[in-house]
């Protein structure tokens, strides 16, 4: 992978035999719209999301096995050397090995090993993890008759959970024309990966939208998500496209799920903060605009047509955290409807309707549909 590009071909040539698809983009720009709403949504739901994920990109290559069966920890380090008491001498002879090593044991090739319950227990005091120390705590002698796997490393990088989240989302409902030529574009270009100071996450995916709202054919949109994904960190891209070219539905509804209960968590804190009626409303309007059309349409249906609740009065903080709860435990669409449903069903008939109704504005003209209600 070149460090300043995203090295992930748009489609691979086996299950995309036609490389550039062709678009109408009067027909693609609805779609590319409420895509680009949700991205911002989305991400600004993302703000308050804490937590982060690592991926890695692995290959399987033969492994250098010891006499004990473990399997050696490449690369490795050691103090060459090593005697204790030696201290100001050690700190200027520390080594990293490829291969297993005699230092220390003429004749006798060892290596430390993964894992920290095969071998020999090491009593180098340098031995274990955390800072200033080996990074392994066993070893034993190589033994060359034994044959063995491991995975080495080709890339891994640490970002924001919700944010590669929201991507993924993205590209998973993007028009693929304008993917793949966003992708080429990108690929076209170095991207800096050291720069510091790009706008957030939230900012760009607002300002995408804002292009896409004014592009006038595919080509102008090609260029409006070029722009957004060679500001958003390069990892963060390569991590999205990985979730987004999947071919398992699990990884799908996984992904669809973490960006419903960022919508569901971004409903609670607007709630939380509303001050009225109509401010109310449009926190629903924006959970019933973001979710997919056809979910939407099930949950409010089922609200406005279900009779009324016998349950004692709830808090909408309490209904909120119901909300949160029931989309965790979603196992597919049909049941994150249902706990829309059920959140509606404990609100005025009419006050559902006005928001199915701004939800239907604003799924038509992303965030321009809210109008001055907001």
């Amino acid at each position: 992978l070149h460090p300043g590009r995203v090295g992930i071909k748009p489609y691979s040539s086996t299950h995309w035999r036609d490389t550039k698809p062709v678009s109408q983009w009067r027909e693609a720009k609805p779609a590319a719209l409420k895509a680009g709403y949700d991205l911002a949504n989305c991400m600004v739901a993302a703000q308050k999301d804490t937590g982060v994920v690592r991926v890695r990109i692995v290959e399987k290559v033969p492994a250098t096995m010891t006499k004990q069966g473990c399997t050696c920890k490449m690369p490795w380090t050691f103090f060459r050397g090593h005697e204790r008491g030696e201290a100001e001498v050690e700190s200027n002879n520390l080594h990293s090995f490829d291969r297993c090593s005699t230092n220390g044991s003429p004749g006798k090739p060892w290596c430390a090993v993964e894992g920290d319950s095969c071998g020999v227990t090491s009593d180098d005091p340098h031995a274990g993890h955390g800072e200033g120390k080996y990074g392994w705590t066993h070893w034993d002698y190589c033994d060359a008759s034994k044959h063995g796997w491991t995975h080495r490393t080709l890339w891994e990088a640490t970002h924001s959970a919700g944010e590669v989240t929201c991507a993924a989302e993205f590209l998973i409902a993007s028009d693929k024309a304008t993917e793949w030529r966003a992708l080429d574009l990108l690929r076209q270009q170095v991207v800096e990966t050291d720069i510091t100071g790009h706008p957030a996450a939230a900012e760009l995916a607002s300002s995408y939208e804002t292009c896409i709202r004014r592009a006038d054919s595919s080509t102008s949109a090609a260029y409006c998500e070029t722009d957004l994904l060679s500001h958003l960190p390069q990892s963060l891209v390569r991590h999205a496209l990985l979730i987004a070219r999947a071919s398992s539905v699990k990884v799908h509804w996984a992904n669809r799920q973490r960006v419903y209960l960022l919508y569901a968590l971004q409903l609670k804190g607007c709630l939380a903060q509303s001050k009225g009626k109509e401010q109310g409303e449009v926190c629903l309007a924006q959970l019933l605009s973001s979710m997919p059309e056809g979910l939407s349409s099930h949950a409010v249906s089922h609200a406005l047509h279900s009779p009324p609740t016998t349950e004692a009065p709830v808090t909408v903080a309490a209904l909120s955290r119901r909300l949160v709860v029931c989309t965790q435990a979603a196992s597919d669409k049909d049941a994150a409807a249902f706990c829309v449903a059920s959140f509606l069903a404990h609100a005025p008939r009419a006050t559902v309707r006005r928001a199915a109704g701004l939800a239907d504005r604003v799924r038509g003209y992303g965030s321009a549909g809210f109008g001055n209600v907001v």
